[in-house]
């Protein structure tokens, strides 16, 4: 059985008189070598947060957590160590708040998916249940709540995740047409329910984002 796609989610700070030129080395060399040189890395995007921190997000769709321990992959990492860019130098250092989690698909639809390119907004949705809810909390979010989600006008596709490497455990993105999406009165209605308002009740943790996109 081969195994199931994997993605890497990364957030991140950089101080403020530094964000232009974290920006263009970010997609230039950080992200594209790793584009480039990488042929298990399917796709990769960065976000922006609408609000709150961290303000930078980049996901690495990967086909599978394999590709973290291959020859081309490590080999970036050697180089970024031993014979690092200027630029690496300068602006790697000051990252603030970062955080990187390894996940594995849980499920994604279309079952087809590559990022939409009209996909300008992302909802990242990091839920932690509490062990005892953990099942019932699966069986709400893929039997009802992400197909309800799914079905709303500019939500273009839904996917879940659960982590491998860091947290929070469960992860789930949606690519939006626009982040107006979320204002809708068709989303507001269809993200409640009976059991989804249970389940949301006793949740340990619940974090979303909304983000733009801005690269590719």
């Amino acid at each position: 059985m081969s195994k199931p796609r994997a993605l890497i989610y990364g957030r991140m700070e950089v101080p403020a008189a530094i964000e232009a030129e974290f920006n263009a080395w970010y997609n230039a060399e950080h992200m594209g070598w790793r584009l480039e040189r990488v042929p298990g890395i399917l796709a990769g995007r960065r976000y922006r947060a609408l609000k709150g921190s961290p303000k930078y997000a980049a996901l690495y769709d990967l086909a599978n957590v394999d590709v973290l321990k291959s020859e081309p992959y490590l080999a970036i990492g050697a180089e970024e160590r031993t014979n690092p860019t200027p630029e690496y130098q300068k602006i790697r250092p000051q990252f603030q708040s970062f955080a990187r989690t390894l996940y594995e698909e849980i499920t994604r639809t279309p079952t087809d998916y590559r990022p939409p390119a009209e996909g300008r907004a992302l909802l990242a949705a990091m839920l932690v249940p509490r062990a005892e809810d953990e099942d019932e909390f699966n069986d709400w979010y893929d039997t009802e709540h992400a197909p309800a989600i799914r079905s709303v006008a500019g939500v273009l596709s839904g996917r879940r995740f659960r982590a491998v490497e860091g947290e929070p455990k469960y992860l789930a993105l949606y690519d939006l047409i626009s982040s107006d999406v979320l204002e809708s009165k068709e989303y507001a209605i269809k993200r409640h329910s009976p059991w989804a308002d249970r389940i949301r009740s006793r949740l340990q943790s619940r974090i979303h984002f909304v983000y733009e996109r801005i690269f590719p």
